[in-house]
């Protein structure tokens, strides 16, 4: 009889997503006795510290021989003893797995003098590091043992996550500081004292990460003479009155060429002010409130553009390649961007309800020289023969990737897709996060029938009859074709 351990890669490692962190560690290790073989790109290992027993994390790390790149230990609230009893085995983790580059400590209960024990216990092979911290308790004493702990920095950590970080004192910032004295990039995220990590940090910063969620926060002080990546996510919660401000950051940060801007706030100041930044390449902004763009407005270095908000015109765009439009645009802006950016090869439509036949048919007809096309069908929009027969004339079209809110709607799929021009195909059910729908073979089969396909992508979509066998029945049919059937999952979870 067939077991689970009998079961493909793709599926073991779909089974130990599902498992999650409700899974404990002996009953995972039970239902496969496979996964130190399993094939995964990049491997987290995360681990919820309760025991420390040979029944344990420890039991079955000792019995593997794999190394991990990434590691990332989680601490959860508990009582002192188990606290003591995650404590000894995350270090020991730290010390037995010493080709890690990446670390992720996360602590729901904690006092300072455990993140600073930690801390220390890091190899000097580690690029990146992220600390969560939530629930602070008693920080007693942590001023002595600071001031008479010896300091060996981490010279080759570049690249800092925080997380939560609040209400803390100076002494740990000043400690932390010298341990970490150099950073390139930096993520702060809900940290009410973000300004000091950022503020120290500043002179050498390349890349900068901001998640808050205090509009009355202020950034615009800061001064990152290196920066050339910025990406905030300002939010509220409540699509505050009070609007952004960056227009003084902006100056003192002109090699930027990436920028992003996420908010519920108004941001009409934000998106006059990147017209003076002179080596934009890369513009994100989504905003819950009008931007004021206008015909007058050129970005003549930009490349790129993801835009999700409302706007009544668009701005000029000669150098723009790619396109990223998100949410209710409206149904006359595609004409605006097909008269705008003339030269676009690479085309994103997520989930606006006017994308429509008539707006594909304003696609493609606007922009025949589209290389790669991704469309995701909004779940009220049914798309007709009308829309399938402009996008089978992109001549020029290398990678066709469409999903769908409700696939169920979609009637003749595989006939249409058969048609294509485009040697790569994805399509993708984004209903459920866990429930693949059904495809009907038939269906399939007019997949494979064309030719023109090289490359075929299935995701969160189950083929009927031959699910079981379809890598086989597919290199029976069509040899010649790449086949991709369920993602590969990138993370073991253990709790």
């Amino acid at each position: 009889m067939a077991t689970i351990n009998d079961l493909p890669n793709e599926l073991l490692l779909l089974i130990f997503r599902l498992l999650g962190e409700t899974a404990n560690v002996q009953a995972v290790s039970s239902v496969c006795r496979r996964w130190d073989q399993l094939i995964v790109p990049t491997l987290r290992l995360r681990i919820g510290l309760y025991d420390d027993g040979d029944r344990g994390v420890r039991g079955i790390l000792c019995r593997s021989s794999r190394q991990y790149e990434a590691v990332a230990l989680d601490f959860p609230a508990s009582s002192c003893e188990t606290t003591d009893i995650g404590d000894r085995t995350g270090l020991w983790i730290l010390a037995r797995f010493v080709h890690v580059t990446d670390v992720e400590l996360r602590f729901y209960k904690y006092d300072l003098k455990r993140i600073v024990r930690f801390v220390d216990a890091l190899g000097p092979r580690v690029l990146f590091l992220t600390i969560f911290a939530n629930n602070v308790q008693d920080d007693t004493g942590l001023e002595l043992n600071l001031t008479s702990r010896k300091v060996v920095p981490l010279a080759n950590m570049k690249h800092l996550h925080f997380v939560n970080f609040n209400q803390l004192p100076m002494q740990f910032y000043a400690w932390f500081f010298r341990k970490v004295p150099k950073v390139v990039r930096l993520k702060v995220s809900i940290c009410y004292q973000g300004d000091v990590i950022i503020s120290h940090y500043a002179d050498h910063l390349e890349r900068l990460e901001i998640f808050h969620l205090d509009y009355e926060k202020s950034f615009n002080h800061l001064k990152c003479p290196k920066l050339t990546y910025l990406s905030m996510r300002m939010e509220t919660g409540c699509g505050s009155a009070h609007p952004i401000q960056l227009e003084n950051f902006f100056k003192h940060a002109q090699r930027l060429r990436h920028f992003e801007l996420f908010t519920d706030c108004p941001c009409h100041d934000v998106a006059r002010a990147v017209v003076d930044l002179p080596n934009l390449e890369v513009l994100a902004l989504r905003s819950d409130h009008y931007v004021p763009f206008d015909d007058r407005v050129k970005l003549p270095a930009l490349k790129n553009l993801f835009f999700g908000g409302r706007i009544d015109d668009v701005p000029q765009l000669p150098a723009v390649r790619y396109l990223f439009l998100y949410g209710l645009t409206g149904d006359r802006i595609y004409s605006r961007f097909v008269q705008r950016a003339p030269n676009l090869t690479k085309l994103t439509v997520d989930q606006d309800v006017f994308l429509d036949d008539d707006a594909i048919v304003c696609i493609c007809n606007g922009f025949p020289q589209l290389a790669d096309l991704h469309l995701k069908i909004h779940s009220a929009v049914e798309l007709t023969e009308t829309a399938f027969g402009a996008i089978h004339l992109l001549t020029q079209l290398q990678r066709f990737h469409i999903s769908f809110e409700n696939i169920s709607r979609q009637v003749w799929l595989g006939e249409w897709i058969k048609r294509l021009q485009a040697p790569t195909v994805i399509i993708e059910n984004l209903h459920s996060q866990f429930l693949p729908v059904v495809m009907p073979l038939a269906e399939f089969e007019l997949l494979l029938a064309n030719l023109r396909t090289r490359v075929l992508t299935l995701r969160k979509i189950f083929v009927a009859v031959w699910h079981r066998t379809i890598r086989q029945e597919v290199a029976r049919v069509r040899p010649d074709l790449q086949f991709f059937y369920l993602e590969p999952v990138d993370t073991m979870l253990f709790g």
